[in-house]
């Protein structure tokens, strides 16, 4: 009995296995005896088997490995955009860009955003708030693909949060962060109607002019 029980571990050990598996030769079951109590034992006293040892050869399993690397390298994509001669190279590389959508995303569900104060119950309106609220993060990934533009073209960086290192490749809402921590102050002039901003750093200027003025 206790030698099948270790078969049937053995089974379900086995069947956990992914990438290796056991050999056949290999396969050995030993059974460990030992006395029922501690002590001194009685001459016509026999030991009992208390577990089964199981020694056992593994190796890699080819067939898996290369399953497992096709399953990994494998991807399916599909495109509307069937006017382009895509390549697969170029459609992988546009799939890998998806962490630049999700972190732009991210934007619209930052509670800052306030969405959740705006209740609605017409799919229509939630529709509509949903179109509106696409339509400024279009907005807002083409003005952070332009600042990043300009900026790799002029070779111009702003500082890191904790301004140990430049960032030549900021996202919008890292010199959004930046502006908002300089201490600006708008000044009008009452006379001439002319409004002046102060305290703005230069490097926040130099990355607004090559922006341009639109």
């Amino acid at each position: 009995m206790p030698v099948y029980d270790a078969e049937q571990e053995l089974k379900k050990i086995t069947a956990k296995l992914k990438l290796v598996k056991l050999t056949d030769a290999g396969i050995g079951y030993e059974e460990v005896q030992k006395y029922t109590h501690k002590g001194r034992h009685g001459k016509d006293e026999q030991k009992v088997t208390v577990a089964v040892k199981i020694r056992a050869e593994a190796e890699l399993d080819e067939t898996a490995i290369e399953q497992k690397i096709k399953e990994d390298t494998y991807y399916v994509i599909c495109t509307n955009d069937v006017e382009r001669n895509w390549t697969m190279a170029e459609l992988i590389g546009v799939y890998k860009k998806q962490s630049v959508v999700e972190r732009n995303w991210r934007c619209l569900k930052d509670k800052k955003q306030l969405i959740n104060a705006i209740y609605l119950e017409l799919p229509s309106r939630i529709n509509a708030l949903m179109w509106i609220m696409t339509t400024a993060l279009l907005i807002y990934t083409a003005t952070e693909y332009l600042m990043r533009k300009k900026m790799q073209e002029q070779k111009l960086t702003i500082p890191s949060p904790d301004h140990k290192v430049q960032l030549e490749k900021p996202s919008l809402m890292r010199l959004y962060q930046y502006i908002g921590n300089s201490g600006i102050v708008l000044q009008c002039n009452q006379s001439t109607g002319k409004v002046s901003v102060l305290g703005l750093p230069t490097e926040v200027k130099l990355v607004l002019i090559a922006m341009g003025d639109e």
